[in-house]
């Protein structure tokens, strides 16, 4: 698995939780939820001590939040 394929399993259990027809959040799916999130957070953190990806990373701070 690469990174973009990584990541893109990460926005399909975005898609899933959040946007499919679940009455509530069952532990496979917490499960899913922290594992993306330290993903995330894993990958933002060593994005930031890149200079070619600092930039980005600044990005982030100024970017609107969707109010749906």
């Amino acid at each position: 698995m690469n990174s973009q394929m990584l990541l893109e399993a990460i926005g399909l259990v975005r898609n899933i939780v959040f946007h499919g027809e679940k009455p509530y959040i069952g532990e496979r799916d917490g499960k899913l939820l922290r594992a993306s999130l330290f993903v995330l957070d894993s990958t933002f953190a060593a994005a930031q001590v890149r200079d070619d990806l600092r930039t980005v990373c600044d990005a982030f701070r100024y970017a609107p939040i969707n109010a749906h």
